[in-house]
C-alpha cells in the first residue's frame, strides 16, 4: 500500500514544481524585461543631457523601437530643449505633452511636466508663472516618497523666491532641497545647492558664511566635471571676491571661468563669464573695462536669445553709463531692458494662449472620439436587437425607440458641451469679459470692414496702476476683487456697440466702433471716475489709459499706439487718460487727458 502511494502521488508533485517554476519564469522575465527598460531609459535620459542637440533622433529611435512611451518622448525633448536655452519652443513641447497625462498612466508624470514649466519659466524671468507651476508639480507629487523630485521642486521655489527678494523663503526652501539631496546622496545636486545657498548668503551679505558652500560645491563639481555647476560657482566666487575687494582672487576665478567654458565648447555660458569680469572691474574702479565685458556678455546674450540676462545686462550697461556721464546710450539701454521686458510677457501670453488652444482642441477631438464610440455601441445594439426581433417584434420596437432617445439625449449633451467649451474658449474666466483670442477676433473683423471704406474705430489699452504693490500688500483675492471691480466699471462705460475684453494680467482693451479718439476719451474719463467712486474700501485702485484712432492703420498698429500712449499716462503720473494722435506727416504724436483727481 505504501509503495503505491508513493507511486501514484509522485507525478503530481513533479506537475506541481513544474508548474511553479514556470511561474517563476514568467515573472523573473517579466522583471527583467522592466529592468532593461529603465536602463535604457537612464542612459537616453544621460546622452540627452550629455548632448542635447542629438535628442529628437535619439527620441525617435526608441519611440520606433517601442519601449519609450510617446509622453516619456514629448518630456525627454522638452527637456532637451531647455538645456539647449529654447525655452519657449520647450514649453511648446510641454503643452503638447500635458493632454497625455491621462492615459499615460507613468506615475508621477505630472509633477515632472510640471517641474520643467517651472524651470522654464523661472529662465525666462516668469517668476509668478514659474511658482504657479511649482505649486502645481508639488500637488502632483502629493504624498509619494520621491526625494529627487521633491527636493528639485524646492529648488525651483527657492530660486524664485530669491529672484522675488524673498531671502527668507529662498533660504528655507534651499536647505530643504539640499536636506533630501543629502539624504538621497545625489553629489550633482549637492553641489548645485551648495552653491545656490552659497549665491543666497552672498546677496544677503554674509560673505564667511557663503564662502565654505562654495568651495565645497566647487570642489565637488570638478570631481564631477560638472561644468553646468562649475561655472555658476566660479561667478559666484568672482563676485564674493570682488566684493571683499580681493581682486586677485575675483580674476583668478573669472579666468578659470573662461577657460571651464572654452573646455566645455559652449558658447552660451560664456555669458555668464563675461557678466562676472564685467562685476568684477566694476568693483575694481576699472569702469571703462568693465563695459567692454558688459557689452560682449550683451551681445551672446542677443545671439543666444537669453532675454533675462538681456535685461540684467541693458541695466548695469546703463547705470555704469550713467557714472561716465554718457546718458544718451545709457537710456538707449534702459530702452532695450525695458523692450525685452515686453517681449518676454507677450511671447509668456502668446504660449498661455497656445497651451489653452491645445486643450481645448484635445478636448474636442476626445468628444469625437465619445461620439463615434457612442454611435459604435448603438450600431451594435440595433444589430442584436434585429437577431432578436425575429422572436420577439414588438420588444424590439420599444428597446429601439429607447435606444434612440438616449442616442439624442447624448448627441444634444455632446452639443452642448461643444458650443460650451467654445464659449470659454473666448471668455475670461475671472472677469467673465471677452478675452484676448475673442477681441483679436473682432479686430480682424474690422480690419476687413477699414480696408474697404465702412469701417473706423477707436482703441483703449487699459492697465491697473501699481498692481503687484496691491497684491503684495492686501494678497491676490483682494487683487482679484479690483481687476473684476475694474472689468464692472469698464461694462458699463463702455456703449454698444462697444466691446470691453481682457488682454492679459492687469491689462484691458475697450474697443469703440465708429467713435473718434476725443469721444473715446471722454467716456474712458467718466469710467475714471466711477473707478475712484468705486473704491469704497480706500485701497487705492486706479487705471492708466492709452488711446489711439485706426485712421487707415492695422489693429497691430493701432495697438502699439495705445500701448505708447499709455505708458505716457503711466509717466505722467498714472490714473489719466492719454490719446495718441497722428501728425501732418503720418507719425505718432500724443495727447493727454489729465484727470483731476490723478494720483502719482
Amino acid at each position: 500500500m505504501g509503495t503505491t502511494n508513493h507511486a501514484d502521488g509522485a507525478p503530481s508533485i513533479w506537475r506541481w514544481m513544474i508548474g511553479w517554476l514556470c511561474l517563476c519564469g514568467c515573472f523573473c522575465a517579466s522583471l527583467g524585461s522592466a529592468m532593461a527598460t529603465d536602463d535604457k531609459l537612464q542612459a537616453l535620459q544621460g546622452a540627452v543631457y550629455q548632448d542635447p542637440q542629438t535628442a529628437p533622433g535619439a527620441i525617435d529611435a526608441a519611440l520606433a523601437e517601442g519601449w519609450l512611451k510617446p509622453l516619456q518622448g514629448q518630456l525627454l525633448l522638452a527637456r532637451a530643449l531647455y538645456q539647449r536655452n529654447e525655452f519657449q519652443a520647450s514649453l511648446q513641447q510641454l503643452a503638447i505633452a500635458e493632454p497625455m497625462l491621462a492615459d499615460a498612466g507613468i506615475p508621477l508624470a505630472e509633477a515632472q511636466l510640471q517641474t520643467l514649466v517651472a524651470q522654464n519659466f523661472y529662465r525666462m524671468g516668469s517668476m509668478d508663472q514659474a511658482m504657479v507651476a511649482a505649486l502645481a508639480a508639488e500637488r502632483g507629487l502629493g504624498q509619494t516618497d520621491d526625494r529627487p523630485l521633491r527636493a528639485q521642486i524646492h529648488n525651483i521655489m527657492a530660486a524664485v523666491h530669491l529672484a522675488s527678494g524673498d531671502h527668507g523663503q529662498a533660504r528655507q526652501h534651499f536647505e530643504r532641497s539640499l536636506a533630501l539631496f543629502e539624504a538621497e546622496g545625489s553629489q550633482v545636486d549637492i553641489a548645485k545647492l551648495r552653491n545656490n545657498l552659497g549665491a543666497l548668503l552672498i546677496e544677503d551679505g554674509d560673505l564667511d558664511a557663503a564662502e565654505p558652500h562654495l568651495q565645497a560645491s566647487l570642489a565637488l563639481a570638478r570631481v564631477l566635471g560638472r561644468t553646468t555647476t562649475l561655472i555658476p560657482n566660479l561667478v559666484n566666487l568672482s563676485e564674493l571676491h570682488a566684493r571683499r575687494g580681493e581682486h586677485a582672487q575675483a580674476r583668478a576665478a573669472v579666468e578659470s571661468c573662461f577657460q571651464t567654458s572654452a573646455e566645455a565648447a559652449d558658447e552660451s555660458q560664456l555669458v555668464w563669464c563675461h557678466q562676472a569680469a564685467s562685476f568684477q572691474l566694476q568693483a575694481a574702479g576699472e569702469l571703462h573695462d568693465a563695459i567692454l565685458q558688459a557689452r560682449q556678455a550683451l551681445a551672446l546674450a542677443e545671439r543666444f536669445g537669453l532675454q533675462q540676462h538681456i535685461v540684467e545686462l541693458a541695466r548695469a550697461l546703463a547705470a555704469m553709463l550713467a557714472q561716465l556721464n554718457q546718458h544718451e546710450e545709457a537710456a538707449a539701454m534702459n530702452d532695450k531692458a525695458f523692450v525685452t521686458m515686453n517681449a518676454i510677457r507677450d511671447q509668456l501670453l502668446r504660449l498661455r494662449l497656445e497651451q489653452s488652444a491645445a486643450l481645448i482642441d484635445y478636448e474636442r477631438a476626445r468628444a469625437e472620439v465619445r461620439s463615434l464610440q457612442l454611435q459604435a455601441d448603438f450600431r451594435q445594439r440595433i444589430q442584436s436587437l434585429l437577431w432578436l426581433g425575429l422572436l420577439l417584434l414588438l420588444p424590439l420596437l420599444l428597446a429601439s425607440l429607447w435606444l434612440l432617445r438616449a442616442r439624442l439625449r447624448a448627441l444634444g449633451a455632446l452639443a452642448r458641451a461643444n458650443q460650451r467649451n467654445a464659449e470659454l474658449a473666448l471668455t475670461d474666466s475671472l472677469t467673465g469679459l471677452p478675452n484676448r483670442r475673442a477681441m483679436l477676433q473682432q479686430l480682424d473683423q474690422l480690419d476687413a470692414e477699414t480696408a474697404t471704406g465702412t469701417g473706423g474705430y477707436a482703441l483703449a489699452l487699459i492697465d491697473a496702476d501699481h498692481f503687484k504693490r496691491l497684491n503684495d500688500r492686501h494678497g491676490h483675492e483682494e487683487g482679484d476683487r479690483a481687476l473684476c471691480r475694474i472689468a464692472d466699471v469698464l461694462r458699463v462705460s463702455v456703449p454698444a456697440p462697444g466691446m470691453v475684453a481682457r488682454w492679459g494680467g492687469e491689462e484691458f482693451v475697450a474697443l469703440f466702433p465708429g467713435v473718434w479718439a476725443q469721444q473715446a476719451g471722454r467716456l474712458c474719463e467718466q469710467a475714471l471716475a466711477r473707478l475712484r467712486l468705486s473704491d469704497a474700501q480706500g485701497i487705492g485702485v486706479t487705471v492708466s489709459i492709452g488711446i489711439a484712432q485706426a485712421e487707415g492703420r492695422c489693429a497691430r498698429e493701432v495697438i502699439a499706439a495705445a500701448d505708447a500712449a499709455m505708458y505716457r499716462a503711466k509717466q505722467a503720473g498714472r490714473d489719466r487718460v492719454v490719446e495718441a494722435g497722428l501728425d501732418a506727416v503720418g507719425e505718432a504724436t500724443l495727447a493727454g487727458f489729465d484727470s483731476p483727481g490723478a494720483t502719482a
